[in-house]
């Protein structure tokens, strides 16, 4: 934070760029691990196992991704 200084137009503008970076950053990873769970799914339907299963530890393993970087 800035003490004993006014932030201006370029500093605010900078903190919104580098908080929606962070956000794509963000999004790419919950995509990632989302297309993990759904290839475990689809893995399991494929050979007639449990589509619950899958899901549950599709969702541990994307979820250790997931919880790791925030």
């Amino acid at each position: 934070m800035f003490i004993g200084k006014i932030p201006g137009k370029a500093d605010i503008d900078a903190y919104v760029k580098k908080a929606q970076e962070m956000g794509q950053e963000s999004l790419k990873e919950v995509e990632k691990s989302a297309k993990k769970i759904l290839d475990s799914v689809d893995k399991a339907r494929k050979d007639g196992k449990s589509q619950a299963d899958a899901f549950l530890t599709g969702l541990k393993q994307g979820g250790r991704q997931v919880t790791a970087d925030t």
